[in-house]
């Protein structure tokens, strides 16, 4: 979040707490229910989309807390609706909306990417969510990968827990494992809520032990209900509330659990929900969960827990407010139903019916089929024929109604916003601050020609645009000094998804290759240059003559042109060409036809005609002049030279340094940074061109980096003679 909005955003008080279901279902006198939208992040392969699929099979029952009153219904995982490409790379790679009603709440989820590439994805997830589930897999250790996603809820200040899944298998002794695994590694307080209880003898999953209420959750898909705890699971059971109660009082978060725990007593369960649910809020303390995969046991115990102990949104509900900036400064936008309209743009996508659709989460005030709203930055108005939302397989539908409250997510069409942005009421418009995103940090250039037509490119550069409408994290530029359009992304896969989703969407093969590096030439000592343009074919001639000492300047400091001229050698109205010329003529250096930089040139002397002189006589002179004094000047090749900040698992910090030096680069520091080592060093981009595959192999994926130009510095001689001949010098 931008600072503003984490400001905005900081933990509500220990006092505050989120409305129960019962309460929510006053929020409205229409019968709208208040929305809760949780964020599912972790690492790749954590089961992040079962458990979203698990959530999204709850249906309304008679009465809530009755797990027999829930029905449990599609989709299975494999059902979610989501783009080709997952399937492609056995991974999810987009942010993916899914809704489903239960009764006294609205759930949306989003379930996020979990690869490093795709961070900023969990980013956008993040912004729009009031909970967060962070999905750690039975048996799997918290790598730097999974602690990186950790530290971006982190840096988002809201309530969330921790949900092991797949805890079918491996007995006691490897959940907690897996509980000491995750509070170790990311260094928080946590309780267990739920537990899994394996029978003694032969290790397969029973249940689900209830650790405040101290019952036993068993039973399948079709048939959830309680019973007593057997014999067996009772210490196992009393050990995690003498736990719980611990942790609690630890987090000073409630006097009278703090008493209980002074006096060896065990507080009412009341008095326990009632501390739990300010620990959550205020972020003191972490809850576990757990659930199994096979079964679907511990999706209703999760979504009980959301509604319980997680802020709703809605009206009136406990919500963070969002800070934007109007004409008159900061204002704070409220979940409010009667305000003005406000929203923001959290995706985008393409329908090849309804064209254009951006998902929005409306932040205040209430949006209708046809209301007029206008893109905050553009102040272009629209007005969306349908408004749809996602349902419980991922495919878009009417909304009821056809109206959306604070909270809710939206989806609007023939409204050509972009992600990030903010949409508002025309007649009182607010922007909210941006979500700021990543560099990319991985470029190749687009390969176009190759026998294919200039439609065929033409319609290839349209397809990636439409990709650049949907994913923020995608730059498309053009090299000017190459000649290139070049593509960038988070990293490999990131490029790669995008080549498949060109393929399958588009029918594009698109061709990337390793971009040309953009080298610079520069003079090496002062040169004088003298050029003389005549031509004579009849009638008026053209005639011009200048003059010009040459001299070198420190690196980076361009190229300067300076008249010396005094009297009428050369009339003033004409100084102005015989510059374009000079300038033109060092758009191709005598090396290797590169730009030539860092030079000064004094125009010093020349001769004119009365007749024959004009603009083009003295822009030709300029050229020549230019020409002789770089002939003389003994130029030397620069290239590009890169800072870059390397972001690796400690362990790896040894073998990404020597690697360094090994491409002609140099180590200036080494910082740890959360979970991580940054390095911080300089390195030609001529060494680092293919440096994302590298670093991906070096570091088994974990590796990020940035970089950005930090000079331009001679290339050492030996490197020069092959640059120039692979450039064809002198051709």
């Amino acid at each position: 979040r931008g600072s503003a909005l984490r400001d905005a955003a900081a933990p509500r008080s220990a006092g505050a707490a989120a409305p129960t279901a019962d309460a929510a279902e006053a929020l409205t006198s229409d019968g709208h229910v208040p929305s809760l939208t949780v964020a599912i992040v972790g690492r790749d392969g954590a089961g992040k989309t079962r458990l979203a699929a698990e959530l999204l099979r709850l249906q309304p029952g008679k009465e809530r807390g009755s797990l027999s009153s829930l029905s449990l219904g599609q989709p299975s995982a494999d059902e979610l609706t989501t783009e080709e490409s997952a399937t492609h790379f056995n991974t999810t790679l987009y942010n993916h909306l899914y809704a489903v009603d239960c009764g006294s709440h609205r759930l949306q989820i989003v379930d996020s990417p979990g690869h490093v590439e795709r961070l900023p994805h969990i980013d956008m997830a993040l912004r729009v969510a009031n909970c967060s589930v962070y999905v750690a897999k039975m048996g799997a250790k918290v790598d730097s990968a999974g602690l990186r996603v950790w530290d971006h809820l982190e840096t988002s200040q809201m309530p969330r827990a921790l949900f092991v899944s797949q805890v079918d298998d491996g007995g006691k002794d490897a959940f907690e494992k897996c509980v000491s695994d995750l509070r170790d590694s990311i260094g928080i307080l946590v309780v267990v809520l739920f537990a899994p209880y394996h029978d003694p003898e032969t290790g397969a999953l029973v249940g689900l032990i209830d650790v405040i209420k101290q019952e036993l959750c068993i039973g399948d898909h079709s048939s959830l209900s309680r019973v007593p705890l057997p014999e067996a699971a009772v210490p196992i059971a009393t050990a995690w509330l003498t736990n719980l109660i611990e942790v609690l009082a630890e987090a000073d978060i409630d006097e009278d659990v703090s008493e209980a725990y002074l006096v060896e007593e065990v507080p009412p369960q009341d008095v326990l929900l009632r501390a739990l649910t300010k620990s959550v809020l205020s972020r003191a303390v972490t809850p576990i969960l757990c659930g199994s995969s096979a079964t679907g046991m511990g999706a209703d115990e999760l979504d009980e827990f959301m509604v319980d102990h997680f802020p709703l949104a809605g009206p009136n509900a406990a919500s963070s407010e969002w800070l934007g900036e109007n004409s008159e400064g900061l204002e704070e936008v409220s979940p409010d139903p009667n305000g003005p309209f406000a929203g923001y743009v959290c995706g985008t996508h393409y329908d090849k019916y309804a064209g254009k659709c951006s998902d929005v989460l409306v932040l205040r005030g209430t949006l209708r089929a046809g209301d007029k709203i206008m893109d905050a930055t553009t102040q272009a108005k629209y007005a969306s024929h349908k408004l749809m939302r996602w349902s419980r397989v991922g495919e878009l539908e009417e909304v009821e109604g056809g109206v959306a409250y604070p909270g809710d997510i939206v989806v609007l069409d023939h409204c050509d916003v972009h992600v990030n942005q903010t949409v508002c009421d025309p007649n009182k418009p607010v922007a909210l601050d941006p979500l700021k995103f990543e560099k990319p940090r991985c470029t190749f250039r687009l390969d176009f020609g190759g026998g294919k037509s200039a439609k065929e490119d033409a319609k290839a550069l349209s397809a990636i645009h439409m990709l650049l409408d949907e994913d923020p994290t995608l730059r498309l530029t053009r090299n000017d000094e190459t000649s290139e359009f070049l593509l960038s992304g988070m990293g490999l896969l990131h490029l790669e998804v995008v080549k498949e989703r060109l393929k399958t969407t588009h029918g594009i093969e698109l061709a990337l290759s390793t971009p040309h590096v953009a080298y610079h030439e520069a003079p090496g000592t002062k040169a004088h240059g003298l050029g003389r343009h005549k031509k004579q074919s009849g009638g008026h001639g053209q005639f011009g003559v200048a003059e010009i000492l040459m001299e070198p300047l420190a690196r980076g400091a361009g190229v300067e042109f300076v008249s010396e001229i005094k009297g009428a050698s050369i009339p003033k109205q004409y100084i102005g060409s015989v510059e374009r010329g000079v300038r033109d003529a060092f758009k191709n250096g005598p090396l290797g036809g590169f730009p030539v930089v860092d030079v000064r040139v004094r125009l010093v002397d020349g001769k004119t005609h009365s007749v024959d002189s004009g603009d083009a006589a003295f822009h030709q002179a300029g050229i020549l002049a230019a020409r002789d004094a770089l002939s003389k000047a003994k130029c030397t090749l620069l290239e590009p030279v890169m800072m870059a900040n390397i972001n690796v698992p400690d362990a790896n910090v040894g073998s990404i340094s020597k690697d360094l030096l090994r491409r002609r680069g140099q180590v200036l520091a080494v910082n740890p940074k959360g979970h991580m080592s940054e390095i911080r060093c300089a390195c030609p981009l001529a060494a680092v061109l293919d440096y994302s595959a590298d670093l991906q192999q070096m570091t088994s994926g974990l590796g990020v980096f940035t970089m950005e130009l930090d000079s331009y510095q001679e290339v050492p001689q030996n490197l020069a003679d092959g640059i120039l001949k692979s450039a064809g010098a002198g051709q």
